[in-house]
């Protein structure tokens, strides 16, 4: 007959107990909960990154993510990030980095459409065509520049996947949703209310023209510079200089499948092209 003593009773409670609390701990860490400051167990939480390009390099908080989660939308997912503030980078050769420094609360999901451009229109080599007097091109854009109008609130110029509409006031650009409520995106909302319409951009000089880069981004010519603004502002709002000359003015088109931009300033009307990356 086997004795079993008090003390090993002890022992055996004590190894169990340790063991379902390092069970229940690891559940709970694989759930993505984690220990706060002020010993407060909240879930961890989770940012959803879009991209204009592919095959680029993103740095979350100084750390490059080698292993990020792509879905079948090609969209970006890191999970199990402490609440807090963080910083994401979006970087690849040749283009502009994509920035932005926000606070993230505990067991909430972000969502970010990041954009780059080529830092210089003359990254593009052979996409750019300086369009000859006397050609049908030219003579087909110079006509478009000057029957265009600036978007107005009645008259105001849609995204490419109809929810948006923007326009310009004065030397203010202006957004205003126009799809389902239920669907209206973050940057317009907060946690008391959500707005249709809000102000993207505000100019230091007369703006001549504005267009949708994508669904997520304008550009708009303003004095000497062409810029591509981003639309959502949350943790700091990314302006881009796509090019520089006096008196520019710009028009996009979409009608062969690519994005195609017509740029016109004091003395030539080019027309870049940009690919689908």
């Amino acid at each position: 007959m086997i004795s079993v003593s008090k003390k090993d009773i002890n022992w055996y409670g004590i190894i169990f107990f340790l063991t379902v609390t390092i069970l229940l701990l690891y559940s709970l860490y694989t759930r993505g909960y984690r220990l706060l400051p002020g010993f407060s167990v909240k879930q961890a939480s989770n940012v959803v990154l879009s991209t204009n390009i592919q095959n680029i390099s993103l740095m979350l908080d100084g750390k490059l993510i080698v292993d990020a989660i792509h879905d079948s939308t090609g969209k970006i997912y890191l999970g199990n990030i402490y609440p807090g503030k963080h910083n994401i980078i979006v970087n690849k050769s040749g283009y502009s980095s994509w920035i932005k420094t926000f606070n993230l609360p505990p067991e909430t999901t972000l969502t970010f459409d990041s954009f780059i451009i080529p830092k210089m229109l003359g990254d593009l080599t052979g996409k750019i065509n300086y369009l000859k007097i006397g050609t049908k091109e030219y003579s087909y854009a110079l006509e478009q520049f000057n029957y265009y109008q600036k978007p107005t609130p009645t008259e105001p110029v849609r995204s490419p996947n109809g929810t948006l509409d923007a326009w310009v006031e004065d030397r203010k650009v202006f957004i205003r949703w126009v799809d389902k409520p239920s669907l209206m995106p973050p940057y317009l909302c907060n946690p008391l209310k959500c707005e249709k319409i809000a102000q993207v951009y505000k100019s230091k000089n007369p703006i001549s023209s504005i267009s949708f880069w994508d669904d997520a981004t304008l550009a708009v010519s303003t004095g000497e510079y062409l810029l591509i603004i981003e639309i959502d502002r949350r943790g700091g709002q990314n302006v881009e200089r796509l090019h520089s000359d006096t008196s520019i003015s710009h028009m996009t088109d979409r009608s062969s499948g690519k994005l195609v931009l017509f740029i016109k300033d004091s003395s030539s009307i080019m027309s870049v092209e940009f690919p689908n990356e």
